[in-house]
């Protein structure tokens, strides 16, 4: 799979078990990456900032080589990242990142927390799981469905902010419930007490609301 990806000119950020054997030359001796790590100097760094301040992680990288084929005795040179992350879990990587920037390999890896963010917000608030199909092109028709109310979803809650304050994932899906399919005075009372709790987000939509143009 890696090889494929280097073949094809795809940059990978694998994460790999502790234990995973890799060699500091070729043909070298292996040795198992979390006994490795425990000679390295970690740095700490600033991954991106965040509704408590700055999210920070120490890390390092060397480069390390790989076998990618036993038999034929093929080998890879790929980056060793090992990251410690805000909960102190240590993640081991592999990638084919070309650049030599600490930082910005770090953050490549610490992307995939939006990925699963955006799986999770589907399973508990959209079903993407809760489906009983027996073939892929039923499969396919729900994924596509669940994308795109995701997509309609994150483009109401996205609501330009000053303050970046905006609309929750999960307070959007239950106003878009209560407005298409629930009781209208429902709907008033929890918007109504939404923007009790958020109202510069009122003051916002006031600033910026535009009367519609009935004569077009």
């Amino acid at each position: 799979m890696m090889v494929d990806f280097e073949k094809e000119g795809i940059c990978f950020v694998a994460d790999v078990p502790c234990n995973s054997l890799v060699y500091k030359s070729k043909n070298g001796e292996a040795q198992k990456a979390e006994e490795w790590a425990k000679t390295w100097t970690f740095s700490e760094i600033t991954l991106r900032q965040v509704a408590s301040g700055c999210l920070q992680t120490e890390a390092a990288m060397k480069k390390v080589w790989i076998k990618t084929d036993n038999k034929q005795n093929e080998w890879m040179s790929v980056w060793l990242l090992i990251r410690k992350d805000s909960q102190g879990k240590m993640h081991y990587v592999l990638s084919n990142y070309k650049g030599n920037n600490l930082l910005k390999l770090a953050q490549m890896h610490a992307r995939r927390y939006w990925i699963e963010k955006s799986f999770r917000e589907a399973k508990d608030s959209l079903g993407m799981d809760q489906y009983q199909i027996r073939s892929y092109p039923g499969w396919h028709r729900w994924m596509s469905l669940i994308m795109m109310a995701m997509l309609f979803i994150i483009s109401r809650a996205l609501i330009p902010d000053p303050d970046c304050k905006k609309l929750t994932f999960e307070a959007t899906v239950k106003f878009a419930m209560l407005f298409l399919f629930g009781n209208p005075k429902l709907f008033e009372k929890q918007l109504f007490q939404w923007y009790l709790d958020n109202p510069h987000k009122m003051k916002l939509l006031e600033e910026n609301f535009t009367e519609p143009n009935l004569t077009k």
